[in-house]
């Protein structure tokens, strides 16, 4: 096959005129990183230049040209040349991992196998094929099976541990999301106490829908940390998140939604590099989402109770790897569906995710639910998520049970972030919570990100400087006030604050 980019080349130059034959294509991204499409056989595979795979090329190809391996020198020149054809004789094109949208809003998902073949989503069905867009192959990245044609979903929940029909429902739903080349992606967010089987059920998911050898990692310590891990995988897992920095959880907001890091370049003065990430993410073992009302508009919190009967881990990966391929096909399904509905599917109240929400929507007859299943099950978790995390909020109870009193005189009051801080807060040193603010600036930002979630029942928040001062003005909501949600009816006495 003739290659279009190649060049002239000196007859002496034996390395570049076989790596010609070769290589099909060379091009760029949007990050001008170069990259060759290489024909191995009958398969295509894309490699970037500056890769382990790009050099193993170099190598293999001159080894095989003269007997020998090839010198540093040598190595970083050829290597100079390709990457030089690809921004320079080069076209852009949109490199993807794992997932891509093709013609006509078809979804092609990479196999990730020997054979180079993808999983192409229609909206009449799925078959196997070879993809027509260019699918690139990260370090630990695992095959998919070939999905089967009479998929089902029933053999996932004797491997993961959710008996409750409600989050059965959304986890579907998000595992369908993440199988799409969607513009936000819900966190998953997987809670239960130890015993309950958070960790398996999290390696189970993500094995589903982008199997890999690491399969969950440690908690992230940096936002740009975050942001190149969502560069090397499409779903991303982490495991025994207790805690998480308030710009860490920001982070993952806008890798849910859309967002990119921005960094200056090593060596450089003022070049920036740029990191652009939305990915679908399972958290396993957040505690306090209550603090991260932006984090929690964007989760399916889904709980797992501790297991009744123990099962040992070699059962349930014998059980996932006989299944894996009918549960895959159970949810190109639903993928199908979701394809062939979702510009006819029209949500009366959209919630925040409007885009994920209408998606899986239209899934819902491939998946075998009833119409407006997913929509009941996602604003009821939204709710009891709101409503379990303030109760468990330091700040919170004590807040609703002095805006409860205040309100016994007025539905509405004023009243600065030092007063209402020195209102509510315990008066021995040794009663309050250990993650109770600080400073007054601590405790008005934390009021500022539990308001939409106390907005839910009924206590709405709003800021307003008045005669010079940042005054906090709250207000009854006549129509959803309910404080015993949180107070569960008990009676404090007013000397508690």
């Amino acid at each position: 096959m003739t290659n279009p980019n190649t060049k002239v080349i000196p007859k002496s130059d034996r390395l570049l005129t076989a790596l010609d034959n070769h290589i099909v294509d060379y091009f760029h991204d949007a990050n001008g990183t170069g990259y060759l499409k290489v024909l191995r056989g009958t398969r295509r595979e894309t490699i970037a230049v500056y890769s382990s795979a790009g050099r193993r090329l170099v190598q293999e190809t001159a080894y095989k040209e003269t007997g020998r391996g090839i010198n540093r020198n040598k190595l970083e020149e050829t290597m100079g040349t390709l990457d030089a054809r690809c921004h320079f004789d080069g076209m852009f094109k949109q490199i993807y991992r794992r997932i891509g949208e093709a013609a006509n809003g078809d979804i092609e998902i990479d196999l990730g196998d020997e054979t180079g073949r993808c999983v192409r989503v229609t909206k009449d069905g799925y078959s196997l094929e070879h993809p027509t867009i260019n699918f690139i192959k990260s370090e630990g990245m695992l095959a998919l099976p070939e999905p089967a044609n009479d998929g089902s979903l029933a053999p996932l929940w004797d491997i993961v541990n959710v008996p409750e029909e409600t989050e059965k429902c959304l986890l579907v739903g998000w595992m369908v999301s993440a199988l799409a080349p969607n513009s936000e992606y819900p966190l998953l967010v997987l809670q239960g106490e130890q015993g309950s089987g958070k960790s398996f059920a999290a390696d189970t998911i993500k094995t589903l829908v982008d199997p890999a050898k690491v399969t969950k990692q440690a908690p992230i310590s940096s936002e740009q940390d975050l942001f190149i891990n969502a560069q090397q995988n499409h779903v991303m897992s982490f495991d025994n998140l207790s805690g998480m920095r308030h710009e860490v959880a920001d982070a993952f907001c806008r890798i849910a939604t859309g967002g990119a890091h921005v960094a200056r370049k090593l060596y450089t003065n003022g070049e920036q590099s740029v990191n652009e990430a939305c990915n679908p993410v399972i958290l396993n073992g957040i505690e306090d989402m209550t603090t991260r009302p932006d984090l929690l508009s964007r989760s399916f919190v889904v709980h797992l109770p501790v297991l009744k009967r123990k099962i040992s881990a070699r059962e349930l990966k014998e059980k996932l790897e006989q299944s894996k391929a009918i549960i895959l096909g159970g949810l190109l399904r639903g993928l199908v569906s979701a394809l062939r509905n979702r510009d006819t599917t029209i949500l009366d109240n959209p919630p925040r995710l409007a885009e994920t929400a209408t998606f899986i929507t239209a899934a819902e007859s491939g998946l075998g639910w009833k119409s407006g299943s997913f929509m009941k099950a996602y604003e009821q978790n939204q709710r009891s998520s709101v409503i379990s995390g303030l109760e468990l909020d330091p700040v919170v109870p004590k807040l609703v049970r002095f805006v409860q009193m205040r309100f016994e005189k007025a539905s509405e009051f004023t009243i600065t972030a030092t007063e209402l801080m020195d209102a509510i807060k315990p008066l021995d040193q040794k009663d309050r919570p250990m993650n109770w603010p600080k400073t007054s600036g601590a405790f008005s930002a934390h009021i500022s990100r539990v308001s939409s979630a106390l907005r839910e029942i009924g206590i709405e928040i709003t800021r307003e400087r008045i005669a010079s001062k940042r005054m906090i003005i709250i207000r009854k909501n006549f129509d959803t006030y309910d404080p015993d949600i949180i107070l569960g009816g008990c009676q404090w006495e007013e000397d508690t604050f």
